[in-house]
Protein backbone atom coordinates (compact mmCIF):
# COMPACT_ATOMS: atom_id res chain seq x y z
CA UNK A 1 0.00 0.00 0.00
CA UNK A 2 1.04 3.59 -0.81
CA UNK A 3 2.79 5.13 2.49
CA UNK A 4 2.15 8.07 4.67
CA UNK A 5 3.67 8.64 8.66
CA UNK A 6 2.71 4.82 9.84
CA UNK A 7 1.11 5.31 13.73
CA UNK A 8 2.46 3.74 16.06
CA UNK A 9 0.99 0.70 17.75
CA UNK A 10 -1.39 1.01 20.38
CA UNK A 11 -3.05 -1.43 22.45
CA UNK A 12 -7.42 -1.55 22.34
CA UNK A 13 -9.79 1.11 20.95
CA UNK A 14 -6.80 3.68 20.42
CA UNK A 15 -5.28 1.17 18.17
CA UNK A 16 -8.35 1.03 16.12
CA UNK A 17 -8.80 4.92 16.22
CA UNK A 18 -5.27 4.64 14.90
CA UNK A 19 -6.23 2.44 11.86
CA UNK A 20 -8.94 4.57 11.29
CA UNK A 21 -7.06 7.73 11.07
CA UNK A 22 -4.10 6.00 9.17
CA UNK A 23 -6.62 4.93 6.02
CA UNK A 24 -8.76 8.12 6.18
CA UNK A 25 -5.17 10.18 5.62
CA UNK A 26 -4.40 7.81 2.20
CA UNK A 27 -7.73 8.51 0.99
CA UNK A 28 -7.84 12.46 1.62
CA UNK A 29 -4.42 12.47 0.04
CA UNK A 30 -5.70 10.65 -3.06
CA UNK A 31 -3.26 7.27 -2.10
CA UNK A 32 -5.70 4.93 -2.27
CA UNK A 33 -8.43 5.53 -5.31
CA UNK A 34 -12.26 5.13 -5.05
CA UNK A 35 -12.72 1.39 -5.67
CA UNK A 36 -9.14 0.40 -4.48
CA UNK A 37 -9.23 -2.60 -2.18
CA UNK A 38 -7.48 -2.73 0.81
CA UNK A 39 -6.29 -5.86 2.85
CA UNK A 40 -6.44 -6.67 5.94
CA UNK A 41 -2.38 -7.87 5.52
CA UNK A 42 -1.42 -4.78 4.47
CA UNK A 43 -2.68 -2.85 7.20
CA UNK A 44 -1.67 -5.20 9.44
CA UNK A 45 1.82 -4.61 8.00
CA UNK A 46 1.85 -0.97 7.31
CA UNK A 47 0.39 0.23 11.32
CA UNK A 48 1.16 -2.89 13.57
CA UNK A 49 -2.42 -3.24 14.42
CA UNK A 50 -4.02 -6.66 15.06
CA UNK A 51 -6.61 -8.67 12.79
CA UNK A 52 -9.55 -7.92 14.96
CA UNK A 53 -8.91 -3.76 15.64
CA UNK A 54 -8.11 -3.92 11.54
CA UNK A 55 -11.14 -5.42 10.78
CA UNK A 56 -13.17 -3.39 13.26
CA UNK A 57 -11.77 -0.11 11.49
CA UNK A 58 -12.83 -1.43 8.39
CA UNK A 59 -16.60 -2.04 9.75
CA UNK A 60 -16.77 1.93 11.44
CA UNK A 61 -15.50 3.60 7.90
CA UNK A 62 -17.76 1.44 6.25
CA UNK A 63 -20.48 2.45 8.63
CA UNK A 64 -19.16 6.12 8.01
CA UNK A 65 -19.73 5.31 4.12
CA UNK A 66 -15.62 5.80 3.56
CA UNK A 67 -15.13 2.37 2.56
CA UNK A 68 -17.45 -1.04 1.15
CA UNK A 69 -17.42 -4.35 2.83
CA UNK A 70 -18.27 -7.49 0.30
CA UNK A 71 -18.84 -10.59 0.78
CA UNK A 72 -15.52 -12.67 -0.65
CA UNK A 73 -14.33 -9.88 -2.21
CA UNK A 74 -13.44 -7.86 1.24
CA UNK A 75 -13.05 -4.00 1.82
CA UNK A 76 -12.11 -1.86 -0.83
CA UNK A 77 -12.62 2.52 -1.04
CA UNK A 78 -15.96 4.25 -1.40
CA UNK A 79 -16.80 5.06 -4.66
CA UNK A 80 -19.01 8.16 -5.21
CA UNK A 81 -22.04 8.36 -7.32
CA UNK A 82 -23.03 11.39 -9.26
CA UNK A 83 -26.06 11.70 -6.74
CA UNK A 84 -23.73 11.27 -3.89
CA UNK A 85 -21.56 14.05 -4.87
CA UNK A 86 -24.45 15.95 -4.99
CA UNK A 87 -26.03 15.58 -1.97
CA UNK A 88 -22.51 15.69 -0.10
CA UNK A 89 -22.50 19.50 -1.36
CA UNK A 90 -26.31 20.22 -0.65
CA UNK A 91 -25.25 19.28 2.89
CA UNK A 92 -21.49 20.58 3.33
CA UNK A 93 -23.19 24.09 1.96
CA UNK A 94 -25.78 24.12 5.18
CA UNK A 95 -22.92 22.78 7.34
CA UNK A 96 -20.80 25.07 6.66
CA UNK A 97 -22.65 28.12 6.58
CA UNK A 98 -23.73 27.36 10.07
CA UNK A 99 -20.45 27.11 11.22
CA UNK A 100 -19.24 30.33 9.50
CA UNK A 101 -22.36 31.54 11.64
CA UNK A 102 -21.39 30.30 14.62
CA UNK A 103 -17.62 31.55 14.44
CA UNK A 104 -18.82 35.00 13.54
CA UNK A 105 -20.30 34.94 16.63
CA UNK A 106 -18.34 32.72 19.14
CA UNK A 107 -14.78 32.37 17.74
CA UNK A 108 -12.19 33.07 20.15
CA UNK A 109 -9.33 35.52 20.20
CA UNK A 110 -6.42 32.67 19.16
CA UNK A 111 -9.29 31.05 16.34
CA UNK A 112 -9.16 34.98 15.15
CA UNK A 113 -5.82 35.36 15.01
CA UNK A 114 -5.34 31.47 13.64
CA UNK A 115 -7.68 32.38 10.80
CA UNK A 116 -5.94 35.74 9.84
CA UNK A 117 -2.57 33.95 9.70
CA UNK A 118 -4.14 30.97 7.63
CA UNK A 119 -5.56 33.68 4.81
CA UNK A 120 -2.28 35.10 5.19
CA UNK A 121 -0.40 32.30 4.06
CA UNK A 122 -3.47 31.30 1.52
CA UNK A 123 -2.95 34.63 -0.06
CA UNK A 124 0.75 33.95 -0.79
CA UNK A 125 -0.24 30.40 -2.09
CA UNK A 126 -2.60 32.58 -4.84
CA UNK A 127 0.57 34.61 -5.56
CA UNK A 128 2.68 32.22 -6.27
CA UNK A 129 0.45 29.33 -7.44
CA UNK A 130 0.92 26.98 -5.56
CA UNK A 131 -1.81 24.71 -5.63
CA UNK A 132 -0.98 21.76 -3.64
CA UNK A 133 -0.04 24.12 -0.43
CA UNK A 134 -2.98 26.06 -0.93
CA UNK A 135 -5.52 22.75 -0.65
CA UNK A 136 -3.33 21.86 2.72
CA UNK A 137 -4.30 25.78 3.93
CA UNK A 138 -7.55 25.64 2.91
CA UNK A 139 -8.59 22.52 4.52
CA UNK A 140 -6.93 24.11 7.95
CA UNK A 141 -8.82 27.15 7.21
CA UNK A 142 -12.09 24.77 7.14
CA UNK A 143 -11.78 23.19 9.72
CA UNK A 144 -10.62 26.15 12.41
CA UNK A 145 -13.82 27.61 11.51
CA UNK A 146 -15.84 24.71 12.28
CA UNK A 147 -13.75 24.47 15.52
CA UNK A 148 -14.83 27.90 16.41
CA UNK A 149 -18.11 27.91 15.66
CA UNK A 150 -18.73 26.03 19.46
CA UNK A 151 -21.43 23.85 17.77
CA UNK A 152 -20.79 20.47 18.79
CA UNK A 153 -23.19 19.10 16.44
CA UNK A 154 -22.11 21.07 13.27
CA UNK A 155 -18.65 19.89 14.13
CA UNK A 156 -19.74 16.01 14.44
CA UNK A 157 -21.27 15.89 11.30
CA UNK A 158 -18.40 17.82 9.45
CA UNK A 159 -16.13 15.31 10.37
CA UNK A 160 -17.67 12.82 9.17
CA UNK A 161 -17.54 14.61 5.91
CA UNK A 162 -14.09 15.50 5.32
CA UNK A 163 -12.71 12.57 4.69
CA UNK A 164 -15.09 12.69 1.13
CA UNK A 165 -14.72 16.37 0.71
CA UNK A 166 -11.00 16.60 1.15
CA UNK A 167 -10.31 13.76 -1.39
CA UNK A 168 -12.65 15.54 -3.83
CA UNK A 169 -10.59 18.67 -3.27
CA UNK A 170 -7.41 16.50 -3.85
CA UNK A 171 -8.45 14.78 -7.22
CA UNK A 172 -9.39 18.37 -9.03
CA UNK A 173 -8.17 21.77 -9.44
CA UNK A 174 -6.55 23.86 -11.40
CA UNK A 175 -6.07 27.39 -12.78
CA UNK A 176 -4.61 30.20 -11.47
CA UNK A 177 -7.28 32.21 -12.08
CA UNK A 178 -9.43 29.71 -10.13
CA UNK A 179 -7.25 29.63 -7.40
CA UNK A 180 -8.13 33.65 -7.03
CA UNK A 181 -11.71 33.04 -7.30
CA UNK A 182 -11.71 30.39 -3.82
CA UNK A 183 -9.16 33.65 -2.43
CA UNK A 184 -11.40 36.01 -2.77
CA UNK A 185 -14.19 34.31 -1.46
CA UNK A 186 -12.05 32.51 1.97
CA UNK A 187 -10.66 36.85 2.49
CA UNK A 188 -14.16 37.89 2.15
CA UNK A 189 -15.43 35.29 4.67
CA UNK A 190 -12.57 35.39 6.66
CA UNK A 191 -13.60 39.16 7.18
CA UNK A 192 -16.99 38.69 8.17
CA UNK A 193 -16.39 36.61 10.79
CA UNK A 194 -13.37 38.77 12.16
CA UNK A 195 -16.02 41.34 12.31
CA UNK A 196 -19.02 39.78 13.59
CA UNK A 197 -21.13 39.42 11.17
CA UNK A 198 -22.79 36.25 11.40
CA UNK A 199 -25.78 36.44 8.84
CA UNK A 200 -23.12 37.33 6.30
CA UNK A 201 -20.44 35.10 7.35
CA UNK A 202 -23.19 32.30 6.72
CA UNK A 203 -24.24 33.47 3.47
CA UNK A 204 -20.48 34.20 2.13
CA UNK A 205 -19.73 30.73 3.39
CA UNK A 206 -22.79 28.71 1.58
CA UNK A 207 -22.48 30.94 -2.11
CA UNK A 208 -19.09 29.81 -1.84
CA UNK A 209 -19.61 25.96 -1.26
CA UNK A 210 -21.93 26.24 -4.37
CA UNK A 211 -19.20 28.05 -6.22
CA UNK A 212 -16.62 25.52 -5.31
CA UNK A 213 -19.16 22.69 -6.31
CA UNK A 214 -19.42 24.10 -9.85
CA UNK A 215 -15.66 24.93 -10.16
CA UNK A 216 -14.79 21.20 -9.64
CA UNK A 217 -16.85 20.54 -12.26
CA UNK A 218 -18.64 17.63 -10.59
CA UNK A 219 -20.57 15.68 -13.21
CA UNK A 220 -16.86 14.68 -14.87
CA UNK A 221 -14.80 13.63 -11.55
CA UNK A 222 -13.23 10.28 -12.85
CA UNK A 223 -15.35 7.93 -10.02
CA UNK A 224 -18.63 9.85 -10.48
CA UNK A 225 -21.27 7.66 -12.57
Amino acid sequence: MPKQSTPKSVPGRDQEQTVEDYLKGLITQGLLAPGQRVTEAEVIKDTGASRSRVRQAFQRLAVEGIMTIEEFRGASVKRLGKMEIIQLYEVREVLEGLAARGAATNASAKSKNNLMRLQSKMDSSEKSGDWATFVQLNQQWHQEITDACENSIVKELMNRLNVPINRLLSQVYPKLDEIALVNKDHKEITEAILGGSEETAEKLMRRHIRAGFMLRRVRSLPDAK
